[in-house]
């Protein structure tokens, strides 16, 4: 516990103010109290964990090498998965960050590989697509807008909740 390879997603909860940490090589998330004392791990059903959320008393977590989404209590229990390899609804090709939406009851998933952003339903169920994004690496929300982090083309896409593009900002192009 405390030592990390290849940290990656980290969420707060806001409830106890514990840090959770993706420790994707150790196929780990650890927790943290705020004076960074180890608390718990949640290892179990594991498989290289790249992005995590914690919303209502759950932790929700992509599985890069399993192409899962993951759920879990805040003290760790295992509760549910949805996904697999693919590019169907519900599938996902190395799913990396996610945030998920309160008001809109939603999960949105950077599926990195399929190059676009998956919207779940909280029961897990498939709600829609936003975006046609290569290399999706990761998805953070505003009250307006999502905005997308693409890493393979070095941009960043802000879309509408209607799936509209607002911009793209390019540093480099």
């Amino acid at each position: 516990p405390g030592v990390f390879y290849y940290p990656h997603g980290v969420t707060i909860d806001p409830t106890t103010n514990y840090l959770y940490v993706c420790d994707s090589g150790n196929n780990r998330v650890q927790v943290f109290n705020e004076s960074f004392e180890f608390i718990f791990m949640i290892s179990d059903m594991m498989d290289v964990p790249a992005g995590i959320c914690l919303k209502h008393d759950h932790v929700y977590v992509t599985q890069y090498n399993s192409n899962l989404l993951s759920v879990y209590s805040t003290d760790g229990k295992y509760l549910q998965s949805v996904g697999g390899e693919g590019k169907n609804n519900l599938e996902f090709d190395r799913p990396r960050g996610l945030d998920v939406s309160t008001e809109m009851k939603r999960i949105f998933i950077a599926d990195f590989g399929n190059g676009r952003i998956q919207c779940l339903n909280f029961d897990l169920t498939f709600h829609s697509i936003i975006g046609d994004i290569f290399g999706a690496k990761d998805v953070k929300l505003t009250p307006e807008e999502i905005v997308v982090l693409s890493s393979d083309n070095l941009c960043v896409s802000i879309y509408s909740y209607s799936n509209q593009l607002i911009r793209k900002m390019i540093p480099f192009g």
